[in-house]
């Protein structure tokens, strides 16, 4: 199945279930979780790559610093889970993707979950650039930064 149907599907699915003034309603909801759930994503994977765990104070300031850099985002801490994510997870099943995956990776269930992980991102991220018209790499190259830069000085002061 192609990525791009997937996609379109998505949208689809979300614009059905917010019409009218409910949609931008959403939008505004959904870019607060959408962004914060990418920086809190980016904080356990570079604490499983690196082995640090960072500081409840270290995760603030990488929020304050994203929030510093895009003022125009509103930002919560304890955002993880995103309706986009959600809806693409389920699109992916019933689209028979998930089921083809299984199929392949079934000897390896962590290769299988890293596989839709990876899937369920692309096409997530694909969503939120095609509704929000702003790209997630630019997003995602300033929280992986300020994310290392956290990691840094907190290794620097252990």
């Amino acid at each position: 199945m192609n990525i791009n149907k997937i996609r379109d599907s998505v949208i689809d699915k979300i614009k059905d279930s917010n019409s009218g003034d409910q949609l931008f309603c959403w939008m505004s909801q959904e870019r607060t979780s959408y962004v914060s759930s990418m920086i809190n994503r980016s904080i356990d994977e570079m604490a499983i790559h690196n082995g640090v765990v960072l500081t409840s104070d270290n995760k603030k300031n990488i929020f304050a610093a994203i929030e510093k850099k895009f003022p125009d985002i509103k930002l919560d801490e304890k955002s993880a889970q995103t309706s986009i994510s959600h809806t693409a997870l389920n699109e992916i099943a019933s689209s028979g993707l998930r089921a083809k995956i299984l199929k392949r990776y079934s000897s390896d269930m962590d290769l299988f979950n890293t596989q839709m992980k990876d899937l369920t991102n692309l096409v997530s991220s694909s969503v939120y650039d095609k509704i929000f018209n702003e790209s997630t790499k630019v997003l995602q190259i300033e929280i992986s930064a300020e994310v290392l830069k956290a990691v840094y000085r907190q290794s620097n002061t252990n």
